[in-house]
């Protein structure tokens, strides 16, 4: 980030040096499990819980089940508590991924290239990191916790 901070030509794409592929795989990537938490109101974290998640329909990387670091998410909960004026929850996961797209910003297209998932340095409707996982299926839920607004 810091060097296409610091370099316009790359920030604007015209470096031919950028998004070169620096590894060849000869076989299908390993999986990696991650641990993530969404924020939610406290009745959706308790369906998530039961039944699992329905992906998002729309949304800044597009369609798909949006997971975080604990901070973002507590305080995405907080807000749906402050909200509704009851409480929020907290979901802690376990997401298996094995192929991740990396982006900077918004990107609608990561699915229809073969991606399994896609981190978002940042987006339009946030600053902060996030994680847009395909296939709900390669979320486990932990836990679930009350968060308070």
């Amino acid at each position: 980030m810091q060097h296409t901070e610091n370099r316009p030509a790359c920030r604007q794409g015209k470096n031919p040096n950028v998004n070169l592929q620096l590894t060849h795989h000869t076989t299908a990537p390993q999986p990696q499990r991650l641990k993530f938490f969404h924020g939610t109101t406290w009745q959706s974290a308790c369906s998530i819980h039961d039944r699992g998640f329905i992906p998002s329909q729309s949304g800044c990387l597009g369609e798909g089940t949006y997971v975080a670091r604990e901070d973002k998410a507590r305080r995405f909960a907080e807000l749906r508590a402050m909200e509704t004026g009851g409480y929020g929850g907290l979901v802690e996961l376990l997401v298996t991924v094995r192929n991740p797209k990396y982006v900077i910003a918004n990107d609608y297209h990561w699915q229809s290239e073969g991606y399994d998932a896609c981190r978002a340095e940042r987006t339009s409707a946030s600053t902060n990191i996030e994680w847009c996982i395909r296939d709900p299926s390669a979320i486990e839920v932990i836990r679930i916790e009350t968060v308070y607004g």
